[in-house]
């Protein structure tokens, strides 16, 4: 299992010094750029910060696109890089941008609810549910 965002002490491959990792190693780049990004946040790099993250995120929705539909991969994949997320939705607060920090969350969230395993019938009866209210 790949180490990413939600367990820190992975010891995925370094961009220090811009290099990058290498193509068989995909699921460690986001990782990477998150934690570069809070070391740049911590050195008071927010710019610097905010790239790594929305850089993470990028490569977060590429992998992403590449699942088939069902794929049981999609189950939890959001949730394994829930904290990208929330640090770049943390960086826009920061910076002022309420309105960036909104679009940020409202595709967390989209990504969480895309990523659940969703039974059809489970649909159905909240239908009828609210329905009978």
């Amino acid at each position: 299992m790949p180490i990413g965002p939600a367990h820190p002490g992975g010891t995925g491959g370094s961009l220090a010094g811009g290099a990058e990792l290498s193509a068989e190693q995909p699921t460690q780049r986001p990782s990477a750029l998150w934690r570069r990004a809070a070391v740049r946040e911590r050195q008071g790099d927010i710019v610097g910060a905010m790239d790594d993250t929305r850089e993470a995120i990028r490569v977060i929705e590429e992998m992403r696109a590449k699942l088939v539909p069902l794929d049981f991969m999609k189950q939890g994949f959001s949730v394994y890089f829930h904290n990208v997320y929330s640090t770049l939705i943390g960086l826009y607060v920061r910076q002022g941008q309420p309105e960036k920090a909104l679009e940020a969350a409202e595709l967390a969230r989209a990504r969480a609810f895309l990523g659940r395993r969703v039974n059809p019938a489970d649909f159905r009866l909240q239908s009828l549910a609210l329905s009978r209210r």
